[in-house]
């Protein structure tokens, strides 16, 4: 398998001449100032800020992408064996679930039937030196496909990617086909005819309610019934769900799974329908396991044998760093060495980050090297308390972008990219910068677009 850092060189000579091409336009502060309009007049807006806040997009080799592809599909093949053992051995439940088993107890219950064929997984990566490093799931409300297709849209019809689209062959990488297939793929396979009746369900306010909004917009255009909504405009007579009054055959789900737990007097009426199968929904409630940082964790743990592949475990060993499901005891090493887990991660700070196993967002994330000896300690010692991980540093990810203002000053991000795995096998990628280490776009991370080239 080649590695993705051997496409550097293809990929700088392609973004030095989309910058030469900014640099030409005849009026750059106004080009500045409509992708900034366009953004908020299309709802490509969160809070005071634009999703997108660069003037480039992010430019991959056709041949780079591939590599993206394959490893996050067999990832992801290898994540979903270690999620259905979880979920059917309760001593692994007990073990690496910790405080979320209750919460898994309670979605067996309400899901009788296996869904996770209609679920949508989102892996977060790096490209480091080492080649491409994942780091975490979202199987729970993997968000950013409709914000990455907008801001895709709003640069094919700048003047300059015509220009550049004259020397490279260019092909956008657009997510929202695989969220349009899953939503047949689940509500065909769940035994639904003819094209379902959607909602799109979040919480008022929030960047949940910008993106289902954006959605109802996206369907619609595509020739869909679809609807957003809030808890509150739901009814369930025990036979059909009723979104305003209006029969609902699809929930389209963009609602944090703790946040459902915490206001569940609001959530009987989905509750009641998933639980009597009167409505798909997408992603079911069990896909959240898949979030749980513990089950990633587990893709390099020896202790337990899932039955991968040689090619899962070859995805594995090439593109996911070592990490533990942090608790006292013995386990072993990055090296397969034997180690004191407690004593080792507080020799190896500079190397190391703790996770919470089911929080999102970037809360909670403690980075070792940006930690003091004893804050780490106290770091720890909370991670303990609580259900974390702790996982091997990756390399670090900078890109320089010229940045959506006048002039186009360049600055410096931290840049990951996060592929969209789709039943049937379809990958898209989603990508974010930011000035911070932590590039959620809920904590000032930017959407950057990505287009896949080759040279004509």
């Amino acid at each position: 398998m080649p590695r993705a850092t051997s496409f550097t060189a293809e990929r700088r000579e392609a973004t030095q001449y989309w910058n030469e091409l900014l640099a030409s336009c005849g009026d750059p502060d106004g080009l500045a100032e409509s992708l900034v309009a366009a953004q908020r007049e299309q709802g490509l807006w969160l809070g005071d800020r634009p999703f997108c806040s660069v003037a480039r997009p992010r430019l991959v080799a056709a041949a780079e992408m591939v590599v993206e592809e394959h490893a996050a599909t067999h990832l992801c093949s290898a994540l979903k064996k270690v999620h259905d053992r979880v979920l059917a051995e309760r001593t692994l439940r007990e073990a690496y679930l910790g405080h979320f088993e209750e919460w898994a107890q309670t979605i067996l219950a309400l899901e009788p039937r296996a869904h996770e064929a209609w679920s949508i997984l989102r892996l977060d990566s790096f490209l480091t030196e080492e080649g491409l490093r994942f780091v975490e799931a979202n199987g729970d409300i993997p968000m950013g496909s409709v914000g990455n297709d907008g801001v895709i849209r709003l640069f094919q019809d700048l003047e300059l990617y015509k220009r550049f689209r004259e020397r490279y062959d260019v092909r956008p990488n657009l997510v929202n086909f695989g969220m349009v297939h899953t939503f047949m793929h689940a509500w065909q396979s769940w035994g639904g005819t003819g094209t379902p009746r959607i909602c799109i369900l979040s919480f008022p306010g929030g960047m949940q309610d910008t993106f289902a909004q954006l959605n109802e917009a996206a369907l619609r255009a595509q020739g869909f019934e679809a609807t957003a909504v809030y808890p509150a405009d739901l009814d369930f007579d025990g036979h059909r769900l009723r979104a305003r009054g209006q029969v609902v055959d699809l929930v389209y789900r963009l609602q944090h799974y703790f946040d459902v737990l915490e206001r569940r007097d609001e959530m009987e009426p989905l509750l009641g329908a998933v639980k009597a199968e009167a409505v798909c929904m997408v992603n079911p409630f069990r896909s959240a396991v898949l979030s749980n940082k513990s089950l990633f964790a587990l893709l390099t743990d020896p202790e337990h044998d899932f039955g991968f592949s040689a090619t899962e475990q070859e995805a594995i060993r090439a593109h996911i760093p070592w990490g533990r499901t942090l608790r006292d005891g013995r386990s072993t090493g990055p090296q397969g060495e034997r180690i004191d887990l407690v004593e080792w991660v507080l020799a190896h700070r500079d190397e190391l980050v703790l996770k919470p196993t089911h929080d999102a967002g970037g809360t909670g994330v403690e980075l070792g090297w940006a930690c003091g000896e004893s804050e780490w300690g106290a770091a720890v010692a909370r991670a303990l308390a609580e259900d974390s991980v702790v996982q091997r540093r990756v390399g670090e990810t900078l890109d320089v972008y010229p940045r959506l203002e006048p002039g186009f000053p360049l600055e410096t991000f931290y840049e990951d990219t996060d592929p969209f795995v789709f039943p049937g096998g379809y990958v898209a990628v989603f990508d974010r910068i930011s000035s911070a280490e932590i590039t959620n776009v809920a904590r000032g991370g930017s959407i950057v677009p990505t287009f896949v080239i080759d040279p004509r």
